[in-house]
């Protein structure tokens, strides 16, 4: 616990002594770095830091490229208990100015590049600045060269007494310009917490050689690929371009094993290779294309054959490359699949600069297509579901990892850290096997190719002050053509102020966007180069807003498509948000009948109130308000637009149209259920062939025990609701089935889990009774598709919980189980089945032959008054309860 980063630097440096710890290629030699020179230098750096009077806790910055020199700078500035900011080298000058001054550095380390900016501003516009220590020799006057630091005899070498683990030992400034900009507040805990457990899903050794390509100022490289390897034992190579054959041509010189980077970077790696292959010969390039189908054919059964299949490329990239770690920005599947195809395995993670910066990795042994892994060792990640898709929600992340907070902005650290728990502003879900996915980025956020975030009102912000701009919109929009193709880029919708045109200049679109170009290009001086406006398209109506003036970007998305799709500039598009909400006697209707069914008071009721977050509605719930809508305003509503209602003034909108005539295309049940069924008789023999199989083999492997009734209803149809834990329910309960009953017992499968992947849904459809349900998206369709068999004289096997607990404990009963039994009549039999868990897990994929028992409870009937949605809720719970009973029946 009271280990910090000082301690581990002595350790290691001691340990590892003449191994070289740092290199750089510079013209035509490698300048290498011990680790006992490594510990010396920063060893002089403390001194000097200390020597001059600096106190512990004292923000000192660095400004560089990368180099050897920064990690002596920063490793010297931890053993002095002073605070390191590392500063964005690719910044605008206005920007770099306002961090230094926001965290009131004394001391700056910069390389040659950057000295006459901070000696020219040093007396006007940074004050605070009493040292400038340069990693590059320097004749002007007040600069000190990195060289010259030597530690001598008796003078003090670091101060660890003041090196605690909750005290702050970084700022980290997220990108931002004067009035946005926040620096991030990680300790030492942080900062060895996240080291750690990088080192462990890595698992860095004295043999491995990274290349550092990313900025330092990058908290996935701080830790990742430079204090982690270290770590291990290995060497760090400073690579100072991002040319991939100069970094393919390094990566072979240094036999590097991994590299840390960003989705831009393998996207060039991959153009690079499709390009030596495009100038291969006819009959070549028909070989390589062949043995990719076949490697990418391999991988479905994890068979990587592509290390051997491309052998002379992987001799390019130097024979001992193991693994790209992928963070930053989203990374493209089907690059990720490309890849590993050719045998170059990627490791995508997830993080922020706020999370220290990793909070989930996927690991050479664990890890999915499109997922960013699984959460690190002892960092809890919750989805904080929207209600409308219950799978997604916002990503909430608590744990060692998690900063102290925003520097001197309690405000901004409170509205982001709620009970210990950080607000991430980032949308995704987890998968069935604990995989995290993300869906998107909430808010505004623009991240790059290459990995940087540009906030769109900075950029607003600066580019706005033009007199020729009236409006302006900044969006992040995927690139078409070039590098960037697929990544985002900085997009804008511009409304120009005609009125500072003259009268020729109105009349000519062409003038007008020459004039704003002119703008954007002479007001980016003060943007960095990665935040400039790479596109843009000119507007000349009024921008959708908001009740409270805000510009709604997601309309302007949706106008501007549009208007290209058309090519017709001069229609306007109508705006929802435009429309005024008037009170009137359909609203206020409506306006009962969700207090109601919710209990939320007529008054706290408002336009804008979501119908989930807000008033609680849940999807059943929808359908119960929608049949009351129906009966009271004798309107026949669509159970699609469940899914198109978000608040209450969408519920009116929807309303006042099927009042006008709106008509939707209606389903057609009986050809989708006529579908299910015909699987029935063209699967019957295998589908028996399968039951038989499984009592056989559940007998004998997991010495199955059925307890409890044996008798089923012998006409009519039936529900069997159970527990669920594994993937083994349904088979083993399917086999407890008498032979005669199996054929029209069917069950809903997860439609995003099952049916996605073509050989799961194929081994479902032959031997089992099985359609797909959804269990995040239409739900309502999926419960209609129950209805529809159940008339039909099916049985169904529903899990209620809708999806597997890892514990083997119940869950919570969805409702729908409740509606199904209370419309139709059907009776329900709960079914408690103990231990399938600890036989076949989450993430596994055989099980283990664990002892296994099924407890099949008494039929429940249910009530034959008229149901609603509370009613189907006690059902639902008057099951969990029977299963809870027979849970703890001995």
């Amino acid at each position: 616990e009271n280990v910090t980063i000082l301690d581990l630097l002595y350790i290691l440096t001691k340990k590892y002594s003449r191994k070289p710890a740092l290199q750089i290629k510079e013209k035509d030699r490698i300048r290498t770095i011990t680790y006992d020179e490594l510990r010396e230098r920063s060893v002089a750096v403390s001194s000097f830091i200390i020597e001059k009077g600096i106190r512990e806790r004292t923000p000192i910055a660095i400004l560089s490229e990368n180099r050897p020199e920064w990690a002596i700078a920063f490793f010297g500035i931890i053993s002095s208990a002073c605070i390191t900011v590392p500063i964005d080298s690719k910044l605008s000058p206005k920007e770099i100015i306002f961090i230094l001054n926001d965290c009131g550095a004394e001391c700056i380390f910069t390389s040659g590049k950057f000295l006459n900016l901070i000696i020219e501003n040093k007396k006007d516009k940074l004050p605070n600045i009493k040292y400038i220590i340069s990693f590059d020799p320097s004749n002007k006057a007040g600069v000190i060269y990195i060289e010259d630091l030597k530690w001598q005899e008796g003078k003090p070498r670091n101060r660890p007494q003041a090196v605690k683990p909750e005290e702050t030992v970084l700022i980290v400034y997220t990108s931002g310009t004067t009035g946005v900009a926040k620096g991030v507040e990680l300790s030492y805990r942080n900062l060895l917490f996240e080291v750690m457990s990088l080192y462990e899903v890595i698992q860095f050794n004295t043999q491995d050689s990274f290349i550092s390509i990313l900025p330092l100022n990058h908290m996935l490289e701080i830790t990742g690929d430079l204090i982690a390897p270290l770590y291990g034992g290995a060497t760090v190579t400073y690579c100072s371009t991002l040319k991939p054959h100069y970094i393919i041509s390094l990566m072979r010189e240094v036999k590097a094993t991994g590299m840390i980077c960003v989705p831009l970077i393998l996207k060039m790696f991959y153009n690079g290779i499709m390009k030596e292959v495009e100038s291969l010969n006819w009959f070549k390039q028909k070989i390589f294309k062949f043995l990719m189908k076949l490697s990418r054919f391999l991988l479905r059964f994890k068979i990587y054959a592509g290390k051997y299949l491309f052998a002379s490329l992987h001799k390019k990239f130097g024979k001992n490359f193991k693994y790209f770690v992928c963070g930053g920005a989203p990374l493209d599947p089907e690059l990720e699949k490309n890849f590993d195809a050719l045998g170059f395995t990627i490791l995508q993670g997830y993080g922020l600069t706020e999370t220290s910066p990793v909070v989930t990795v996927n690991t050479p042994k664990e890890r999915k297509y499109g997922s960013v892994g699984k959460p690190l060792k002892g960092v809890e990640v919750k989805i904080l579901k929207t209600g409308e898709k219950e799978k997604e929600g916002e990503i909430i992340v608590k744990g060692p990892n998690v900063m102290k907070g925003y520097y001197k902005n309690p405000q901004k650290t409170s509205e982001v850290i709620k009970d210990g728990w950080f607000y991430t502003g980032d949308i995704g879900y987890f998968d069935e096997d604990g995989f995290l996915y993300i869906s998107g980025r909430a808010k505004n956020l623009i991240v790059l190719g290459a990995g940087k975030k540009v906030f769109p009102e900075e950029v607003e912000q600066v580019i706005g002050e033009s007199p020729y701009i009236k409006e302006i919109c900044v969006l992040g929009r995927k690139a078409t053509v070039g590098i960037r193709k697929g990544t985002e880029e900085v997009f804008a919708v511009i409304v120009p102020n005609l009125d500072n045109f003259s009268q020729e200049e109105r009349k000519n679109q062409k003038k007008i966007k020459e004039k704003i170009s002119q703008e954007i290009n002479r007001l980016s001086q003060n943007l960095a180069d990665y935040k400039r406006i790479s596109d843009f398209f000119l507007y000349f109506g009024e921008l959708p807003k908001t009740s409270t003036r805000k510009i709604k970007r997601k309309e302007v998305i949706n106008l501007i498509e549009n208007l290209e799709r058309e090519k017709a500039l001069e229609k306007k598009g109508e705006f929802l948000e435009g429309i005024k909400f008037e009170e009137d006697e359909i609203s206020i209707s409506l306006k009962k009948i969700i207090s109601e069914e919710t209990g939320v008071s007529l008054e706290n009721i408002h336009p804008n109130s979501y119908l989930s977050s807000d008033l609680g509605v849940d999807s059943l719930q929808r359908v119960e308000i929608i049949c009351k809508i129906e009966k009271e305003l004798g309107i026949t509503l669509s159970e699609s637009i469940i899914y198109e209602i978000f608040t209450f003034a969408d519920l009116v909108r929807f309303v006042k149209e099927y009042q006008e005539g709106r008509k939707d295309i209606p389903v057609d049940w009986e050809k989708e259920v006529k579908s299910i069924l015909r699987r029935k008789k063209i699967f019957y023999l295998s589908r028996i062939f399968t039951v038989l199989f499984l009592k056989l083999f559940s007998k004998l492997y997991f010495r199955l025990k059925v307890k409890g009734a044996k008798d089923l209803p012998q006409s009519n149809s039936f529900i069997i609701a159970a527990n669920h834990s594994s993937h083994l329910d349904f088979p083993l309960l399917f086999s407890t089935l008498p032979l005669s009953k199996t054929h029209n017992v069917l069950a809903p499968a997860a439609a995003d889990y099952f049916y996605k992947n073509k050989i799961r849904r194929l081994f479902l459809e032959i031997c089992f009774n099985t359609f797909p349900f959804e269990r995040y998206g239409n739900f309502i369709q999926g419960l209609k598709f129950c209805e529809e068999l159940l008339k039909r004289g099916n049985s169904l096997i529903i899990f209620p919980e809708g999806t597997r607990s890892r514990s083997g404990e119940v869950g919570e009963f969805k409702p729908g189980i409740g509606a199904l039994s209370c419309r139709l009549g059907v009776p329900i039999i709960p079914v408690y089945i103990k231990d399938t868990y600890k036989s076949l897990p989450k993430g596994k994929t055989f099980p283990k032959p664990y002892k296994i028992e099924i407890k099949i409870g008494r039929i429940l009937y249910p009530p034959s008054s008229k149901g609603d949605y509370h009613l189907y809720k006690n059902i639902a719970q008057k099951v969990k309860s029977e299963i809870i009973k027979l849970k703890g029946r001995e």
